[in-house]
């Protein structure tokens, strides 16, 4: 019982020490950044004052001589878990406070990390293997490097959605997995931004076609899945494609576009992410891309090599190719999938940016870091010495790049060193016991 609550419980401080500019100080905020500034807190501190008086936010007089603010649908005014935050005391001015909004973001952190640990355990990960992936999930990668908490909000119920959806195909309570499933999907597109949860619903449709096509009998719990996914989220998208069709949007290109105009090409291969980014999933760098990035680290991607030892068994080889997937879909114009995608899917033009897909590449790196970990004793000799081959090629390389400097030394010895602890600490402690 204890180790069932210490671990979750660890988690917890973990991610709250991981942000502790935003948790433990008064100094920080989260939101430095333009969109947030000038567009997405603006809109938050209206729907705030509008909730507090009584009233539910559904125009916006204050732009544009007036919108529709469920229409513009980033704002995310049906999203529960922001209005919970919402609703807590303003400032003596009427305002949000700071505070609020800075443990909001820590929140969606906390709220991916149990998403993706609840999900490691149901698949048999281990207490430490899922801590890990969880930490990876929601201090790493994508939602540690993108700027805005509504496109951060949608990524969050990934790992709940392939959790509720992976029983039902088991037949571990189908018809209320799928159910679940489909809600929560329908949940992240309450959440404001459409590109995550978007990239989820391929995910989503491609997983139950898979599953549909291996053993026709799941179509009906696959459909009852779909359907509530539409049914939840049409409450945020009916107004989104009605508003969308009276509008127009600036996407990159010297005049906006209108709903049923092509946004080009061109835009995509801006925001599309490089293959010299795929390195820097291992090793530290201040690049981003869009507004992402990929870095997860040393230890959690050599585990994540060492986790696609046996892929070929298992749910492991789908992961695999989900993760392979998203990465080719990320790395946008530089392979014809994404083009090609875009070209045959209605809709999917509208999501610019194919970096985002590194939210699902993210994920999928994790898990099969939780795999890799929980192999470790199993195969402790070979894996030690691949993963030993494996950090010697990377700090070669993190050495004799021109761009090295203390912060990549740092965190190789911080990898190499902190487990060498860790695993002193706890067999004097297992001595003590013996003792």
């Amino acid at each position: 019982m204890f180790r069932r609550v210490a671990t979750p419980a660890l988690l917890v401080a973990l991610v709250i020490l991981f942000h502790w500019k935003l948790t433990l100080t008064s100094e920080y905020v989260w939101f430095d950044h333009p969109d947030m500034v000038y567009l997405e807190i603006p809109r938050m501190q209206f729907q705030a004052r509008e909730l507090h008086n009584g009233r539910f936010p559904l125009w916006d007089p204050s732009l544009w001589a007036g919108q529709p603010l469920i229409g513009q649908t980033q704002p995310g005014p049906l999203f529960p878990l922001q209005l919970l935050f919402l609703l807590l005391p303003l400032d003596s001015q009427g305002y949000l406070r700071p505070e609020v909004l800075n443990w909001y973001w820590v929140t969606l952190h906390l709220f991916a990390g149990f998403a993706c640990y609840a999900l490691c355990r149901d698949w048999g990960r281990s207490r430490t293997a899922a801590l890990l992936a969880a930490l990876g999930f929601s201090c790493g990668g994508f939602l540690a490097s993108v700027a805005w908490s509504d496109v951060a909000a949608g990524g969050i119920f990934t790992p709940l959605v392939v959790l509720y959806a992976t029983r039902a195909a088991r037949g571990r309570q189908p018809w209320a997995s799928a159910a679940l499933a489909g809600f929560l999907l329908g949940l992240a597109w309450l959440s404001g931004h459409h590109e995550v949860p978007l990239l989820v619903m391929l995910l989503l449709l491609a997983f139950w076609a898979a599953a549909v096509w291996l053993r026709p009998r799941r179509l009906p719990v696959a459909a009852v899945s779909l359907l509530i996914a539409g049914c939840v989220a049409s409450a945020q998208l009916l107004p989104t494609l009605e508003f969308g069709r009276l509008s127009k949007r600036w996407v990159g290109t010297p005049e906006p576009v209108g709903w049923f105009d092509y946004v080009p090409y061109t835009i995509a291969t801006i925001y599309s992410f490089p293959p010299r980014g795929i390195l820097q999933t291992f090793l530290p760098s201040a690049e981003s891309f869009g507004d992402c990035a990929s870095f997860l680290g040393l230890a959690l991607g050599a585990l994540a090599i060492a986790g696609t030892a046996r892929a070929h068994a298992g749910r492991r080889r789908w992961v695999l190719l989900a993760t392979g997937a998203a990465l080719l879909f990320a790395l946008g114009a530089t392979t014809p999938l994404h083009g090609v995608l875009t070209s045959l899917l209605p809709g999917l033009n509208k999501a610019r940016l194919p970096v985002r897909a590194l939210h699902l590449f993210t994920l999928g790196v994790c898990l099969l870091a939780a795999y890799g970990y929980d192999a470790l004793p199993r195969h402790g000799q070979l894996l030690r010495r691949a993963l030993a081959g494996i950090g010697g090629v990377l700090a070669a390389w993190a050495v004799l790049h021109p761009g090295f400097d203390d912060r990549v030394l740092l965190s190789g010895l911080l990898a190499l060193v902190m487990p060498w602890l860790a695993y002193a600490a706890w067999h004097g402690y297992r001595e003590t016991l013996d003792a």
